[in-house]
């Protein structure tokens, strides 16, 4: 993982392809990605972020999205210190 130093602000994209479920199960696991982004917004160092899933989108749960997120921020967070 690298940054993009040139960024000034987060930039977020999804990559939930069809083989994680229908329709309304992706866009719940996005609205669910979403929602925890929102609560660390302030910590999110600025960059590019792309989010996927390789578990079936009706298997992740509310807080398997909150432990990721907060993982990959952390990890982030680290390699802009560094």
């Amino acid at each position: 993982m690298a940054l993009d130093r040139e960024v000034e602000c987060s930039r977020v994209a999804f990559a939930i392809g069809r083989r994680n479920g229908n329709a309304v199960e992706r866009n719940l696991l996005r609205r669910r990605i979403q929602s925890v982004l929102r609560e660390l917004e302030a910590d999110l160092p600025p960059g590019r972020y792309l989010f996927g899933s390789h578990r079936p989108a009706s298997k992740v749960t509310y807080t398997d999205v909150v432990t990721d997120v907060y993982a990959l921020v952390e990890r982030t967070r680290a390699l802009s210190h560094s």
